[in-house]
């Protein structure tokens, strides 16, 4: 097995997987795959950043009371 970071290039397929966990769950998480991809290439990007020392929370998350 091979453990590698995600980059933002990996987010659409990650935020697909994470729909049909979403899904499989039964949860009520309203957040469709596009708005799930954008919060996690939010989170991506801001880990990169030696400048961000604490991520922001997602616009999408906090819209949608997340």
């Amino acid at each position: 097995m091979e453990i590698s970071r995600c980059t933002t290039d990996d987010c659409k397929y990650l935020a697909e997987l994470n729909k049909e966990l979403i899904n499989a769950e039964g949860s009520d998480n309203p957040m469709t795959i596009r708005e799930l991809e954008e919060c996690m290439k939010l989170q991506t990007s801001q880990r990169r950043s030696k400048r961000t020392k604490v991520l922001q929370s997602c616009p999408v998350c906090l819209h949608r009371g997340i």
